[in-house]
């Protein structure tokens, strides 16, 4: 798969990012909407720098600290990528043996991959912008940053905020984990539409006769005046994913997950390889025997 993939890539400014998951069920969005926290996004980063507070050093930019925090199983409006797909292929098959997995394939341009100041700049928005009453002053803030940080940066991270639309995003290099998986981010960010709390499902596809959200101004400046932002991320799943954004989906059949996962061993992709903490050790070590006492009582 890998290889059909990167022979057919349009440029080579492109950089590939795989999401591989075991249930081509489940969707493209960040755990913290999944589990409905995305209210309590702040506080919850909040806590976990009040208990650690050695750990998140401010110095490190918001966006490594909430990346690091998605490391540790916080959840977040960051998803998991990786620019491996070995990585991806390995997370497609390693549970949910009855279920067929899937893997998702970008091709952005690295001129499109935000830098640490645009990353910082967006989190910085929807973790600490809203005010009592979760109401985002998009001019306002828009305003301020113009004033401190460079036109192209503060552009970048608008065009994504006025927009709704992810980002790619590429960490720290925080944890041996993170090497070894070749970890990378999407970065999600809140919906938008003039009318607040619009609920109506067509504001979430562009260019509909039916959406208010058709009628907002291209201009940065001119739709900051009349742009809302809603409580809600995106979901990408849908097969729109395979134009508007890029994406590619492949399935991996259920009944051939358990022979990849043994192909994947030999080149040592294996759970000890892609989380190299102690314990996932013992885990190879006891599944690698226990493979041998099936094999064993199948040919006696």
């Amino acid at each position: 798969m890998a290889h059909d993939v990167r022979k057919n890539r349009d440029h080579p400014s492109e950089i590939e990012f795989y999401r591989g998951h075991s249930n081509k069920e489940w969707r493209l969005t960040p755990s913290i909407y999944r589990q409905y926290l995305l209210g309590f996004e702040e506080a919850l980063i909040d806590e976990f720098i009040r208990r650690r507070p050695n750990e998140f050093l401010e110095s490190d930019g918001l966006f490594n600290i909430v990346a690091k925090m998605q490391h540790y199983g916080l959840n977040t409006r960051l998803l998991d990528v990786t620019e491996n797909p070995a990585a991806a292929l390995y997370f497609a098959c390693c549970n949910d043996y009855h279920k067929d997995g899937e893997i998702f394939v970008f091709q952005p341009s690295l001129d499109d991959i935000p830098n640490n100041t645009v990353l910082n700049l967006i989190l910085e928005f929807y973790i600490r912008r809203a005010n009592d009453y979760g109401v985002f002053d998009v001019k306002a803030y828009y305003d301020q940053i113009s004033m401190k940080y460079k036109r192209k940066d503060v552009e970048m991270a608008f065009f994504y905020i006025s927009n709704g639309y992810y980002c790619f995003a590429r960490p720290k290099i925080i944890s041996e984990r993170i090497l070894r998986q070749s970890g990378s981010f999407m970065l999600f960010t809140n919906e938008v539409c003039p009318t607040e709390n619009c609920q109506k499902e067509k504001c979430i596809h562009r260019d509909t006769e039916m959406c208010q959200k058709d009628r907002i101004a291209r201009d940065v400046k001119e739709r900051l005046k009349t742009l809302k932002i809603r409580s809600t991320l995106k979901d990408y799943t849908e097969p729109q994913i395979n134009f508007a954004q890029e994406g590619r989906r492949f399935i991996v059949k259920a009944e051939n997950k358990k022979d990849i996962i043994c192909e994947l061993q030999t080149i040592g992709i294996n759970k000890s390889f892609l989380f190299p903490e102690l314990g996932n050790e013992s885990f190879d070590i006891m599944d690698d025997y226990l493979t041998r006492l099936r094999l064993k009582d199948m040919e006696s």
